[in-house]
């Protein structure tokens, strides 16, 4: 009767380690850079978004982007990462692996271009740059914190 019960109660537990694995990936298309879906859209801004927070440290930039009868949120990164302030009309074209779910496109971009200027965002396939300590995220993260 005991073996019975601490299977049952290991089965138990492997089931619901199992299912919450499985939501995890459901969080946010940003989870999912894949390398081979990546292309390069050109088209106006149509909205300025910040999420939430990022890690509990700072703001989220997502841009919803109008290109060629089709509209595109675009997970951009920590705001202070980019040192560029987006606005609502401007012609971007965008780099990065392009995602859709249900009806909805999403776009993690890899590098922003922007009136002549490229933003890097992340390297060829896919990581971001902000979280590596010479990308300037973590010293702003850090400072006043020690």
């Amino acid at each position: 009767m005991r073996g019975k019960f601490r299977y049952s109660i290991a089965l138990f537990f492997i089931i619901l380690f199992a299912y919450g694995f499985q939501r995890r990936g459901h969080r946010g298309p940003w989870l999912f850079y894949n390398p081979k879906t990546v292309r390069t859209i050109a088209g106006t801004i149509s909205h300025v978004n910040y999420s939430g927070s990022f890690c509990g440290r700072d703001r989220f930039l997502v841009l919803e982007l109008n290109a060629k009868k089709k509209k595109y949120k675009v997970f951009v990164g920590p705001i202070c990462f980019v040192d560029y302030k987006f606005k609502s009309g401007e012609s971007v074209r965008i780099t990065g692996s392009v995602i859709e779910i249900k009806e909805t496109a999403y776009v993690i971009p890899r590098e922003i271009t922007v009136q002549d200027k490229t933003i890097k965002l992340r390297d060829e396939m896919g990581f971001p740059l902000w979280r590596t300590s010479r990308f300037g995220c973590r010293e702003r993260w850090t400072k006043g914190r020690r």
